[in-house]
């Protein structure tokens, strides 16, 4: 496939061709030079088109990618690190097996509302590979 320069050069020399009487067969028409222009216009607007499909692609290529990874994140949720949890935050609680809503945290300790037939509040020490994102629940809805 050609690529534009190509073509812009290849219709240059056609237009240079044919605009110089000693070269060309039939001495050239205003019409001829419109046509030229009509072809110039469509190799830039092809060239156009397929400079925007490319970054559609790409786009597409990019959300495709965030999806997968998005599912992997539903399907295979990794325990928090101390350092994401953050107030306001709701938690799935691998050793309570339930969701929680984090207050405050203070030092180590998480101060959480604890979702029952009644809200209670608890405070806990962060232990590695206890707290989940709330997709981790879904494992136990099966």
């Amino acid at each position: 496939m050609l690529n534009k320069e190509e073509c812009e050069k290849a219709l240059d020399n056609v237009a240079r061709y044919c605009s110089d009487y000693k070269y060309c067969m039939i001495p050239p028409r205003f019409e001829l030079i419109n046509e030229l222009d009509v072809l110039m216009s469509l190799i830039q607007e092809h060239f156009e088109l397929v400079e925007h499909a490319k970054k559609l692609q790409d786009e597409a290529d990019k959300y495709k990618h965030e999806y997968y990874a998005m599912c992997d994140l539903v399907e295979n949720p990794q325990s928090y690190k101390f350092e994401d949890l953050k107030p306001g935050m709701w938690v799935w609680d691998e050793k309570e097996k339930k969701c929680n809503k984090i207050i405050e945290i203070e030092g180590k300790n998480i101060d959480f509302y604890y979702i029952t037939e009644s809200i209670d509040r608890f405070i806990v020490e962060f232990e590695e590979n206890r707290f989940f994102p709330v997709t981790k629940a879904l494992e136990y809805q099966k």
